[in-house]
């Protein structure tokens, strides 16, 4: 088996964790509530949380295209608080 077989088949299993702890009961919920609570702290200024969210934000380039056209990023910041609460969730479990 090569390294890309060995890298491959512990992504698909990876994955396949991942998809089975989003499928637990209530998880929607602590990610709503996660969600809230980044989106909170990031307003209020918390300076640790505020780095790893601008980013987790600056690594969309789509984000740098509406920023540069005047269009509407609201989305990828949402995007960028659901990306940082996932992790935060699994760093918990």
């Amino acid at each position: 088996m090569s390294y890309l077989q060995i890298a491959q088949t512990y992504d698909r299993k990876s994955d396949r964790l991942l998809e089975a702890h989003y499928a637990e009961d209530g998880f929607e919920e602590r990610l709503q509530a996660e969600i809230q609570r980044i989106d909170e702290q990031i307003r209020k200024g918390d300076e640790t949380l505020f780095d790893e969210f601008t980013q987790t934000l600056c690594d969309n380039d789509l984000f740098w295209l509406a920023v540069g056209s005047g269009a509407d990023y609201l989305p990828y910041r949402q995007q960028a608080i659901e990306k940082l609460a996932k992790q935060r969730l699994g760093e918990r479990q």
